[in-house]
């Protein structure tokens, strides 16, 4: 902002008008807008400044008020009146401040850069409560008050930071609210962040981070979508690809906070964000690739014209099948899919894969009767479940919850005998002990804690996937039909199960009908790795098909 430099004295006085004509322009400066009305406020500062002018004989030219918050707002009002001074250089003799940090508090250097500034133009600065003469004592004050104030500062922002630090591991946030979110406050008063007041904003923030999770979608596609649909960023911006990459990747909208803070793990917030922690988790998963649904997606681009491309398997390497166009004499283009390997003579027109491949879907789709049963039994398995999830959640909870009382007690301890820095010292090693205590209880209560999902709501949307999946696939996109695909078919099918020659490895829930004479309670098939794969089902469902009427 000014040159860098330190203030050359010369034998040369900065004006030369006797102390009765010298013209003073008072300068009041506050940087938060609570001392506009205590302390050094504003008032007290500019009777201590009309008084210092009046003291020394000069005639106040004109003053300047700067009263916003410390943010780089203030500091182009503070240069623009330093530069409105140097512009009225042939009418001003010097400028008057309350103390010296109200110039700057950044230390000596930049002190001395900003006196220097005004120096060249011919005017000096004087401070109403702090007399500095040009003598070497003079000098030596004048730079210990300028180091002084660089001090108090950084004292200052470092009992801030560990305030913030500490509310920061225990859930609650200390900064501005990002994308989607408004700052807020507990009924305690501690800093928490809150859903955007507009629903719409919320909404289409958890419908984004739902279908990224499906895996189906890139981040581009996704992102694209959002700004479509009027999602902004905090700032008011339509959204961008990069600032969406960035939201998936934030723990706080898994409703988690992680930084150097919190020595880079993760502390459950105080606040919900979009998604579950697992849900959050699972996203990073997708992202990353590891995510096994999403790793069997192709990573090429999909092609409307090839659905069954890298899923249909030659039935004699099993390597996963190209799709191809031949142009023929007549210059028509018909569509093929075939093995890389010539060797196998394997080829088929697609028209033809397609239409066996949806008989494949009918065939494996179960009986209205057994439909009526499953749903009816996954009802009854899904509510015994819970209750013993929710037992073993309470006890966890409980165990959670004394820690978190022993911490609290610590911590007031700690603050009570500040003074007495052996006991601090055991203190913080107890305040870790139980740290580390209630980090293991409560990944214990994250373990133990069921989702919180509709059953009715979950069975409905896979009953009625399972009633329509062969219509559903000649419906959807293709981007949507590999979903569909990987869903009844996890690892693919070969071209002898479409011709009938094999049996097809389908998912855990087709599994559960493949023996219906099994399908009662308590001898029925649906167990617990069978409820998490209809709500596997459900995530992805939900997002991309309606609400289904099922009576």
């Amino acid at each position: 902002m000014f040159p860098a430099g330190k203030c050359i004295r010369t034998a040369k006085a900065v004006q030369s008008r006797t102390p009765s004509m010298q013209r003073a322009i008072s300068i009041l400066r506050v940087s938060t807008k609570k001392q506009l009305s205590s302390g050094d406020g504003i008032e007290n500062q500019r009777l201590g400044n009309n008084e210092y002018i009046r003291r020394r004989g000069y005639r106040l030219l004109d003053e300047v008020v700067i009263a916003e918050t410390a943010d780089d707002k203030e500091r182009r009002d503070f240069e623009a009146a330093l530069n409105s001074i140097v512009a009225r250089k042939r009418e001003v003799d010097l400028v008057v401040f309350w103390k010296m940090d109200r110039v700057s508090r950044a230390g000596v250097g930049t002190y001395y850069a900003l006196k220097a500034y005004l120096a060249k133009h011919g005017v000096r600065i004087e401070f109403a409560t702090e007399q500095i003469d040009a003598t070497p004592a003079g000098e030596l004050m004048e730079s210990m008050l300028a180091a002084t104030a660089r001090f108090e500062n950084r004292l200052r922002v470092d009992r801030t930071i560990g305030v913030e630090r500490i509310l920061t591991r225990e859930g609650y946030w200390c900064r501005a609210a990002p994308t989607g979110f408004v700052n807020g406050r507990t009924d305690a008063g501690k800093p928490i962040l809150l859903p955007h007041p507009d629903p719409r904003q919320w909404e289409l923030l958890r419908y984004g981070l739902m279908r990224q999770l499906t895996g189906a979608y890139k981040v581009r596609q996704v992102a694209d979508e959002l700004r479509e649909q009027g999602l902004i960023t905090r700032s008011g911006n339509p959204l961008t690809r990069q600032t969406w990459t960035k939201i998936c990747r934030a723990p706080v909208y898994g409703g988690m906070l992680c930084g150097p803070w919190t020595d880079y793990q993760f502390v459950r917030a105080k606040f919900d964000g979009p998604l579950t922690p697992d849900e959050w988790r699972r996203l990073q998963e997708v992202l990353d690739g590891r995510n096994t649904v999403a790793r069997r997606l192709p990573r090429q681009a999909s092609r409307p014209e090839f659905p069954l491309r890298r899923f249909l398997r030659c039935p004699k390497c099993r390597t996963p099948a190209r799709g191809y166009h031949a142009v023929k004499k007549n210059d028509r283009r018909y569509s093929y899919y075939d093995c890389r390997n010539r060797a196998c003579e394997f080829r088929i027109p697609a028209a033809e894969a397609h239409r066996m491949f949806v008989d494949l879907l009918r065939d494996v789709t179960p009986s209205p009767e057994l439909l009526a049963l499953f749903r009816e039994v996954v009802l009854e398995v899904w509510e015994s479940e819970h209750r013993e999830l929710l037992a073993k959640s309470i006890d966890v909870n409980k165990t959670a919850g004394r820690f978190r009382e022993e911490k609290q007690a610590l911590i007031g301890l700690m603050k009570a005998n500040a003074d007495n820095p052996s006991l601090v010292a055991e203190l913080r090693a107890d305040y870790e002990r139980v740290e580390r205590a209630l980090a293991l209880a409560t990944l214990a209560r994250d373990t133990a804690e069921m989702e919180e999902y509709e059953a009715e709501a979950v069975v409905n949307h896979c009953v009625y996937f399972l009633e329509r999946a062969g219509e559903l696939w000649q419906e959807w996109p293709v981007d949507l039909q590999n979903r569909l695909q990987l869903m009844v078919f996890p690892r693919g099918v070969g071209f002898d199960v479409l011709e009938g020659l094999s049996n097809p490895d389908l998912s855990l829930v087709h599994a559960v009908f493949a023996d219906s004479a099994r399908m009662a309670a308590p001898s029925c098939r649906v167990t617990n790795r069978v409820i998490a794969e209809l709500i596997g089902w459900y995530k992805i469902l939900a997002s991309i098909m309606p609400v289904p009427l099922i009576a």
